[in-house]
């Protein structure tokens, strides 16, 4: 009943830390505590785990405003007819998209002819998309004409909604200022195919995560650019709310956190030359383009061609593997064609590297003067064009990812923190309680590698492994406390009759302890002191009491030497036994050569007696091996460690008939067959002992056998 209440004690406990630990965890990721470290381990699951994932789409290709175009094209921003030429040169080789990360808000006065060529390629590609962005105006500017103006004009690019949430636009800014939508200069917008906004967030550390997919804007929900070309693409202009879920766009759930954002389903590529990351997408600079327009618009009038005419009859030259198969009515246009004609794409065929691909233009330099750099899981730095090809990617291949609720994040930390706690007090002491908050904590964890591979799926791992190992360390401590309480009363319990080697391994592994009652063979010693009466009678009671208490010290001691239980003084006699509450091999051998030791022992104290002018006294000794309860014996209030059975009072007779055969330690022949291979010993009698029905084969105890004596008797006999 009291180990019952003693394991529900323990259950108990193990609750009650892993219940606490689990609460306070759970509160810890209501307040976003340990956020930013969870981010972390996001990151590092992108990185380690990119590649048994989703592979970035070959069909979203960036062309890059780097520091080469510059340095060629020469200083940033430039005039809006190089924009021409890199429109006009992807609508040439057949871009199904051309998003731009760049914004063009005001008209540029000192070159309105620059101005309307771009407007003329954007008008030309029916398929070009264009940032806008959401700006802060004093309040008394939220009448102006133009910026109503403007709105009216925004309306167009308004999706439908159902009951929808979204992010307000006035919270992109500062607080205090009233919100516009800057959108490119009205000649350009009018003839582009959408604008949106292209505003970017970050977390604590800088890193790009998430991304707001719609903005509420003056009663309209307007999507950002990259969310606008993929509903275009899509053919679908209404989305749906669904509840605790995301968005409904068509037949695609696009999951959102708890702030209505989409988290960033980020792709990486790994340079195995270089060692490091790289961007996700293939990226051309944007000299080439303008330069390889340039090219063509020189060699078509040099042709007396258009660029369309031009770039056909190069198409057609090209079909032909060597010159003898050209015709002759296309030979005469390359003689005409300057020498140092050239694409500048590394001999690539423009058409199969641009052609019905997503385009994205943006700045991608790392120069002071033009930067549009971003952080992302996989990159310190690169340019924020990524993030909106990386968005676009996401949408059209379905490839969202999603995080696990609040909800079952809690319930995943309740279960394993209680989990984690009880398995260190439910298996006590013991290598399973160790080793199973590790297993606990590794199986989490690969599920959760799991989950971010097959099901997009991000599920924490700051906060409840946290609540495991904070569990696990907690209950441990808490739990050796309490076990060290426990040994202490144990050792204190246990200490007056168990020898310090046999109390260690009892401390060490409390389970080899047994203090219940039960049955169990024992080797029983029982010395007594011959005719210390008459001793006691005659000698100074101070003098007796001085020796008894010198003989009984020597004497337990030798019976902790050997590992034995000491049980008990009775008035000058001593009682031990062997093999509990700890077994011990060769208890019979332990309990006889103890005797051994006592004799020799004796001898040591009876000379420095005599030269002291003390009495002398004798011992005999008896030891019987047998089964006998063993067990806490006594009443309510007090209780001892001992042994009863007849095996104990044949031990106590066989003391008792020394004095009948002259002997010292007489055994009996229970014991003498455990030990007769180790110790010379002479049969003496088989004599009836009181208590037993049959007769009992005693031996006397003479020395114990040496190494030479063992062998030889070891060794086989000679056959006759």
């Amino acid at each position: 009943m009291k180990k019952m209440l003693k394991n529900n004690s323990n259950i108990f406990i193990g609750l009650s830390i892993g219940l606490i630990v689990a609460l306070i965890m759970i509160l810890a990721n209501y307040l976003s505590l340990l956020d930013l470290y969870e981010l972390k381990t996001l990151d590092t699951r992108f990185k380690m785990l990119h590649s048994y994932r989703y592979q970035p789409s070959k069909d979203i290709v960036v062309v890059g405003i780097d520091d080469i175009s510059v340095a060629n094209i020469g200083r940033w921003p430039w005039k809006r007819e190089e924009h021409a030429k890199i429109v006009n040169f992807l609508n040439l080789y057949g871009a199904k998209v051309i998003f731009y990360d760049i914004f063009f808000s005001y008209r540029d006065k000192e070159h309105p002819e620059s101005d309307e060529k771009f407007i003329e390629a954007i008008k030309n590609t029916k398929n070009a998309y264009l940032a806008g962005k959401y700006i802060p105006i004093n309040q008394d500017l939220q009448d102006d004409i133009q910026i109503k103006e403007k709105d009216k004009f925004m309306k167009k690019f308004a999706i439908n909604t159902v009951k929808i949430r979204a992010r307000d636009a006035s919270e992109v800014i500062p607080k205090g200022k009233e919100v516009a939508y800057e959108i490119p200069f009205y000649e350009l917008a009018n003839v582009t195919k959408r604008i949106g906004p292209v505003h970017v967030g970050s977390n604590e550390d800088g890193i790009i995560r998430y991304q707001f997919p719609v903005y509420k804007y003056k009663e309209d929900y307007y999507p950002s650019l990259s969310f606008g070309l993929t509903m275009d693409l899509l053919h679908l202009n209404t989305l749906y709310n669904i509840k605790n879920k995301g968005y409904l766009l068509g037949d695609t759930i696009i999951p959102l956190d708890e702030k209505d954002r989409v988290i960033v389903n980020w792709y990486g590529r790994y340079d195995q030359n270089k060692k490091e990351f790289i961007p996700a997408y293939e990226q051309w600079s944007a000299w080439r383009f303008i330069e390889s327009y340039d090219n063509l618009e020189k060699a078509s009038k040099a042709c007396g061609l258009t660029i369309e005419e031009f770039k056909k009859l190069i198409d057609k030259i090209n079909q032909y593997q060597n010159e003898e198969e050209i015709p002759d009515d296309l030979l005469k246009y390359i003689e005409k064609i300057p020498e140092d004609f050239e694409l500048m794409f590394e001999g690539w065929d423009p058409a199969e590297l641009f052609k019905d691909k997503i385009i994205l233009i943006g700045v991608a330099s790392t120069s002071t003067t033009v930067r549009d750099i971003i952080s992302s899981p996989f990159l310190e730095e690169q340019p924020g064009v990524f993030l909106h090809a990386n968005v676009i990617d996401n949408i059209l291949h379905k490839d969202f990812l999603s995080k696990e609720n609040f909800t079952h994040t809690s319930l995943i930390i309740l279960l394993l923190g209680i989990l984690s706690s009880l398995s260190v007090f439910g298996f006590r002491n013991s290598i399973i309680g160790v080793i199973s908050p590790i297993i606990l904590a590794m199986f989490y964890l690969t599920t959760t590698v799991i989950a971010f591979i097959h099901f997009n799926l991000w599920m924490d791992i700051v906060y409840t492994e946290s609540a495991i190992i904070i569990t696990f360390a907690i209950s441990s401590a808490i739990y050796y406390i309490i076990e060290g309480r426990e040994k202490l009363k144990v050792k204190y319990a246990l200490s007056n009759y168990l020898s310090p080697q046999i109390m260690n391994e009892v401390l060490s592994d409390p389970r080899k302890l047994n203090l219940g009652g039960s049955k169990r063979e024992l080797s029983i010693l029982f010395t007594d002191i011959r005719g210390f009466t008459n001793i006691s009678e005659h000698s100074d009671p101070q003098e007796v009491v001085s020796m008894l208490n010198e003989y009984f010290t020597a004497m337990v001691e030798i019976i902790f030497n050997n590992k034995g239980t000491f049980d008990k003084f009775i008035g000058d006699a001593i009682m031990a036994f062997w093999n509990a509450p700890v077994e011990i091999k060769d208890h019979a051998f332990l309990a006889v050569k103890t005797a051994i030791d006592m004799t020799e022992k004796l001898q040591e104290l009876r000379e420095k007696w005599r030269s002291e002018g003390k009495e002398e006294i004798d011992i005999r000794i008896g030891i019987n091996t047998a089964e006998v309860t063993v067990g806490n014996i006594g009443s309510d209030k007090i209780k001892d460690y001992t042994i009863i059975g007849d095996g104990v009072n044949l031990a106590s007779r066989l003391e008792g008939l020394n004095n009948e055969y002259g002997t010292q330690i007489m055994i009996s022949e229970y014991t003498y067959e455990l030990v007769k291979d180790k110790i010379n010993a002479k049969y003496i009698d088989t004599t009836k002992v009181k208590g037993k029905e049959n007769p009992v084969k005693v031996y006397e105890v003479l020395s114990l056998k040496t190494k030479g004596e063992e062998l030889c008797q070891n060794q086989p006999k000679p056959l006759p």
